[in-house]
């Protein structure tokens, strides 16, 4: 439980960093530095997904869930999760 609720202040904290950076100007290019964004979202979560399958943690202490919670939240979509798994 705890872990769950370190992440969530995690991701608030990360949100409001990232919407007080695009609206203070300090970004050039707000749709290159989206895209790049988008891009670590993508290379983390496979990290990730690779990190629960060699352990073979998806199918135990609800690995299925969190993962289904950060898909939900970091708006990985389908086409994202199969891509992820033909790099693991």
């Amino acid at each position: 439980r705890s872990l769950q609720n370190a992440m969530s202040w995690d991701i608030v904290r990360k949100l409001k960093t990232q919407r007080l950076l695009l609206s203070s100007g300090r970004v050039e290019d707000p749709e290159s530095w989206t895209e790049r964004r988008q891009q670590q979202s993508q290379h983390r979560y496979t990290a990730i997904l690779k990190n629960l399958l060699q352990h073979n943690r998806v199918l135990n202490d609800g690995g299925r869930e969190n993962l289904q919670n950060y898909r939900i939240i970091h708006h990985i979509e389908d086409e994202d999760h199969l891509a992820a798994l033909k790099e693991c």
